[in-house]
C-alpha cells in the first residue's frame, strides 16, 4: 500500500469530493506562486542590493500600486528579466521608487 492513501476507505459524497480538489488546485497554484515570488524577490535583491524584505515590500507595493496580483507582477519580472528584457516602464518606476523610500528609511535608522 502507498503512505498517501488511506489505510480504509472513507466514503466521500460529492460535495466533500468537489471541495478537496478545490483545495488541492488551490495548493498547487500557491506552490507555483511560491516559487515565482521567490526568484522575483531574488532578483530584485541582487538588482537593488536590498535584503529580502525590502524586496518583498517593494514587490507587495508594486503589486498594490498596478493593481495586480502578486504572482502575476512576479512572473512578469522574472520571465523579463530572464529574457534579458528592461522592466515595463510603469512596474520600473514604481519599483525604484519604493526600493529608494526603503532605502531612505533603513539609513535614517541607522544613525
Amino acid at each position: 500500500m502507498n503512505e498517501l492513501e488511506p489505510e480504509f476507505d472513507v466514503p466521500a459524497d460529492a460535495k466533500t469530493q468537489e471541495a478537496l480538489l478545490y483545495q488541492i488546485d488551490h495548493l498547487r497554484v500557491a506552490l507555483v506562486s511560491r516559487d515565482i515570488i521567490g526568484q522575483a524577490k531574488g532578483m530584485i535583491r541582487l538588482l537593488a542590493s536590498c535584503d529580502d524584505a525590502t524586496a518583498f515590500d517593494a514587490l507587495s507595493r508594486l503589486s498594490q500600486h498596478t493593481n495586480r496580483k502578486l504572482r502575476d507582477v512576479a512572473a512578469l519580472i522574472v520571465n523579463t528579466l530572464a529574457q534579458g528584457e528592461p522592466l515595463p516602464i510603469d512596474l520600473a518606476a514604481v519599483l525604484d521608487v519604493r526600493l529608494d523610500q526603503r532605502r531612505a528609511t533603513s539609513d535614517q535608522q541607522e544613525f
